[in-house]
Order: structure tokens, then C-alpha cells, then sequence
């Protein structure tokens, strides 16, 4: 499956200049996807670290309570 972006011309030629610089880039669209691609697994990464930061916090914090710590 595939789905149309729009980006301004502007931003796309940045990209084809960079896809001509860059090893292992065909087009603007190739880098374009690697981008957003690397971009999205670097997103997932941080939200699941900020979530078991969050479930780490409260476990620390329940048994600061049991033991007596914290109320």
C-alpha cells in the first residue's frame, strides 16, 4: 500500500540534492521514506521507554508505600 504525502518544493529539493549525495538513495522519495520510516522506529522507541519509565516510577513509588517511605 502506498499513500500520497505533500511536501513543499522547496523541502523536496532539499531531498533530491541529499538523495544525489548520499550512498544508496535512488530518489528524493527513497530518502523520504527512510526519513520518515527511521524517523517513526525512533518515536515508537521513545514513547515504549517513556511508558516503561512510567511503570517503573509507579513501582518504585507502591513500594516506598508498602515499605513505610512515602504515603
Amino acid at each position: 500500500m502506498t499513500t500520497d504525502i505533500t511536501v513543499t518544493d522547496a523541502l523536496y529539493a532539499r531531498y533530491e540534492t541529499l538523495a544525489t549525495e548520499l550512498d544508496g538513495f535512488d530518489s528524493a522519495d527513497d530518502l523520504i521514506e527512510y526519513v520518515l520510516s527511521a524517523s517513526a522506529t525512533e518515536l515508537e522507541r521513545t514513547t515504549d521507554a517513556e511508558t516503561a519509565d512510567e511503570v517503573d516510577d509507579e513501582a518504585v513509588h507502591d513500594r516506598l508505600k508498602q515499605l513505610g517511605y512515602v504515603e
